[in-house]
């Protein structure tokens, strides 16, 4: 009787698992085909769908990140991720720049060894941090510390590349920018008793 108990249990865990691939199967390719529209909108001429398609991706790169940088469309989502920050409307590059940083902290958690690759999204993360907009440089600042905190080792390998930036931001024109980089720095220099250390 154990014995039939056990092969009913491990035939429903087989049917139960192989059901569960095949969903996450659809899913991926379901999401694929979203990817490729996301991907289609930003050459709209019109600047809604280029913004909603921002929104889009940054929520996706919040809930199920792998799904987005396991896809074969990752490379151009990336790719556009950094083009985008140039756009000309500040919310587009807000908006761009927090789906960044998203990106940049799923990218430090799964694979902490690709240092050329980190480098590369922490310097387009820096050139938000020099935008003219204080929103877009606030949203920066954010995603720098978020990374920062999520692994401080892989990102304190780069603080050549955003350390004087950062500085610059502490003495920002803007009050919620200047804060946002003091609570940035305390995580990225790893400080400890306020902000002495820096030098600055």
């Amino acid at each position: 009787m154990c014995h039939l108990f056990k092969q009913q249990s491990y035939h429903n865990s087989v049917f139960y698992g192989s059901r569960a691939c095949q969903k996450k199967a659809h899913w991926d390719s379901e999401l694929a085909d979203l990817l490729k529209e996301l991907l289609d909108l930003d050459f709209s001429s019109s600047w809604t769908p280029r913004h909603g398609s921002a929104l889009t991706v940054s929520s996706i790169l919040q809930h199920y990140p792998s799904g987005v940088c396991l896809s074969s469309w990752s490379p151009s989502i990336i790719s556009m991720l950094k083009d985008k920050l140039k756009e000309e409307k500040f919310p587009d590059r807000e908006s761009f720049t927090k789906a960044l940083g998203r990106y940049m902290i799923y990218q430090i958690q799964s694979d902490p060894s690709s240092s050329s690759l980190h480098a590369q999204t922490v310097s387009s993360i820096v050139s938000a941090l020099q935008d003219e907009s204080s929103e877009v440089r606030r949203r920066a600042l954010s995603a720098l510390k978020a990374a920062t905190k999520a692994n401080p080792t892989a990102i304190m390998a780069h603080v050549s590349i955003f350390g004087h930036v950062l500085a610059e931001r502490l003495k920002d024109g803007s009050t919620p920018v200047k804060l946002a980089a003091e609570r940035c720095a305390v995580h990225a220099f790893q400080l400890t008793k306020g902000l002495e250390g820096i030098g600055i």
